[in-house]
């Protein structure tokens, strides 16, 4: 085999190994998602008076809440997420909002 060859084939074994890595993480992050989506459902949310949509207190969710200041979503910023926009209100982000998606 020559030495471009070789080299060739070394790339392909590393772009493997980590392709391989990156499908582990990419089910290691769909498996959070999941179990985040599924404690959303948890019913711990108030209806508003209005009726259009729902407010909890972010105690209640501390992993939806660090994603939501991540996102910064706040006042008009939104994060979508399983059905849902969310975004944190309140005096020390005390309450998570969420409105169905249109």
């Amino acid at each position: 085999m020559e030495k471009g060859e070789e080299s060739i084939d070394l790339e392909r074994v590393m772009l493997e190994a980590q392709i391989k890595e990156l499908k582990q993480i990419i089910d290691m992050l769909q498996d959070r998602l999941r179990f985040l989506e599924a404690s959303l459902n948890v019913h711990k949310w108030h209806p508003f008076k209005s009726g259009v949509g729902e407010w909890a207190f972010s105690s209640d969710f501390p992993e939806l809440k660090q994603r939501l200041i991540e996102a910064n979503a706040r006042d008009n910023n939104y994060l979508e997420l399983g059905g849902y926009r969310y975004r944190l209100s309140g005096e020390g982000d005390k309450f998570i909002q969420r409105f169905p998606l249109k």
